[in-house]
């Protein structure tokens, strides 16, 4: 919950909340707002849209001070906590990301959940101040209801996310492992552009280096062979692509489109280093010059997005906060998003609030042991 002075956002005087008292980067980044909630990071770009939409206004603020509980998690402080709310995300909406509100029961059950929401209503989307007001509306007229879904949903996803040996079965052998992984690898590649998905399209390294395995220990099956192929493709296509920096070199952290044209303007030191082993990789495999200098171009883009600052090391570098400077610590924001058109990508890939016929199209997708949210449909659509 928020404390501190009266005033107009536009004014010297800045609310001082909780936050203040935190070591998180992204929380200190808060730390002035009227109001402090959701789950987030320091390199979300969506994150401070939001704060600067939403959390920074007297009128949301007010609404949310005194009708809530309001807490803030920093997601790179508690992968713990967020990965609890954000598989109720995931499960009654269209998708998941970050900013992530959910709201919770008094004991802590979460009813209603979302990511990005626009400060007013839009074509496409019921704006972030309707959404409290109906859930307020929902709380006092629907509570019976909203108390007895919540309760379905949770029960659902715990059976579903229930992991355990039957009786006397042994769990599958580490060939049997690899040889589903390949599979389910083979069956979702993209045989155009490389990579495991549609849009947005992530590196994900670690598969890379599963491949690189799996054609080690499978040289001469055209399973291997395969798998092989996958990997250098995908490797040729991320380097011709957008997500690759052709600039300051090294890779963004997903691409919005399949083609990996438009990247989202974000570098993880991370991904940095796993994908530098990668393209070594693929070097070792094909003697490429191209995988040597993608190496080289990938261990310049650490130095960096890792430089120092004040002896800080920055592990990561993202879109900037509509302006403003975020706190440089472990995590730093350094770059922005340059055109109209990525930002209305990438908001389409962190806007997940949908229509009742697209709740109903992805509800009849889903396991239908899992009931979608009911409460998700009368407050979000």
């Amino acid at each position: 919950m928020a404390t501190g002075g009266k005033g107009s956002h536009s004014s010297d005087t800045l609310y001082t909340n909780r936050l203040i008292h935190e070591k998180s980067p992204y929380l200190l980044q808060h730390a002035h707002n009227p109001v402090d909630c959701i789950v987030g990071y320091s390199t979300c770009h969506w994150c401070h849209v939001m704060e600067h939409e939403s959390f920074q206004n007297e009128e949301t603020g007010k609404i949310l001070n005194e009708n809530f509980v309001c807490i803030k998690v920093d997601r790179e402080e508690r992968p713990d906590v967020d990965k609890v709310y954000m598989t109720f995300v995931q499960a009654t909406s269209s998708g998941g990301g970050w900013p992530m509100s959910v709201w919770l029961t008094p004991d802590l059950k979460p009813f209603v959940g979302g990511t990005y929401f626009p400060p007013e209503d839009g074509i496409y989307q019921v704006g972030f101040r309707t959404v409290l007001l109906r859930i307020l509306d929902q709380w006092k007229r629907n509570r019976t209801a909203l108390l007895e879904n919540s309760q379905k949903i949770l029960s659902a996803l715990s059976a579903r996310t229930d992991v355990g040996v039957r009786g006397g079965e042994t769990p599958p052998s580490s060939k049997e492992v690899m040889t589903r992984c390949f599979q389910q690898l083979s069956e979702s590649y993209d045989e155009e552009y490389g990579g495991f998905s549609e849009s947005p399209k992530f590196p994900t390294p670690v598969n890379l280096n599963f491949l690189f395995s799996y054609w080690a220990l499978h040289r001469s099956t055209s399973e291997g062979a395969r798998a092989l192929q996958m990997a250098l493709h995908t490797l040729k296509m991320m380097a011709y692509g957008g997500i690759h920096d052709h600039i300051a070199q090294g890779f963004h952290r997903y691409s919005t489109d399949q083609r990996w044209h438009v990247p989202h303007f974000e570098k993880m030191l991370y991904d940095q280093g796993q994908l530098a082993v990668v393209y070594a990789k693929a070097f070792q495999t094909e003697k490429i010059e191209e995988h040597s200098g993608s190496v080289d171009k990938v261990k310049e883009s650490r130095s960096h997005v890792a430089g120092q600052d004040n002896g800080h090391f920055r592990i990561s570098s993202a879109s900037g906060s509509m302006g403003k400077t975020p706190v440089l610590s472990v995590t730093t924001a350094v770059t922005s998003l340059s055109t109209g058109y990525k930002k209305e990508k990438t908001l389409n890939n962190c806007s997940h609030t949908i229509s009742q016929k697209q709740l109903k199209q992805r509800s009849d997708n889903l396991n239908k042991d899992v009931p979608f949210a009911v409460t998700n449909q009368r407050i979000l659509a």
